[in-house]
């Protein structure tokens, strides 16, 4: 993700600084595609960690206890791996997201220029693209919520204070920096002995 950032610095950084007609409109019409590509690549990753999220993520009936304990210990640890892939392409997402706006940002500060160079570039488009960022933000963070409320059902040892605030983005940028390791490591230290035991249905 850090090169995305770099090639989208790149882009600003070149918009703004070029002032021959033909080589702006190019770049215009490539970096609106090009944003237009990442976006696609981001939604693309996003279905390929739900299609591979672990199939065992609850615990079976009837099963020994000592059996369940050594499953759900077992279930925590892949449930983890998968709520960190979340945490990690939540995290690109929201960036990405700050990124598309300052490349559009940096589009409207030339507008004046493109005027003169007879560039048309729509409002629409634009906000297009913008739309199609945003709207990959909640949906991963509603999987962040939900892989880590099954973690914490999955062990005697309450989480709730360690739980990462998914009510925004800057929100859960926030609790990532100051909640991610404390959680990481209470999570570590479940014992099969911390893992509920289910209530086989009636």
């Amino acid at each position: 993700m850090d090169k995305t950032i770099k090639e989208i610095d790149n882009m600003v950084l070149q918009i703004t600084s070029t002032v021959d007609c033909n080589a702006l409109e190019l770049l215009v019409s490539e970096y609106v595609a090009s944003i237009q590509q990442i976006i696609e690549d981001k939604i693309e990753d996003q279905i390929k960690i739900a299609q591979n999220a672990f199939p065992l993520l609850t615990l079976p009936f009837p099963t020994p206890q000592a059996i369940i304990k050594w499953l759900g210990k077992l279930i925590m640890g892949d449930a983890f791996l998968q709520l960190q892939s979340y945490i990690k392409q939540a995290q690109e997402i929201i960036q990405l997201s700050k990124d598309v706006v300052k490349l559009i940002n940096a589009v409207s500060h030339i507008e004046e220029t493109l005027k003169a160079c007879l560039i048309t570039i729509e409002a629409e488009t634009l906000g297009k693209i913008q739309a199609a960022v945003t709207a990959q933000i909640q949906p991963i963070l509603d999987k962040v919520n939900e892989t880590q409320n099954l973690i914490n059902t999955l062990t005697t040892v309450s989480l709730d204070g360690l739980l990462l605030d998914t009510s925004s983005p800057e929100s859960f940028l926030n609790s990532v920096d100051t909640k991610l390791a404390v959680l990481q490591s209470a999570i570590s230290n479940i014992t099969p002995e911390d893992i509920a035991v289910p209530i086989p249905p009636a």
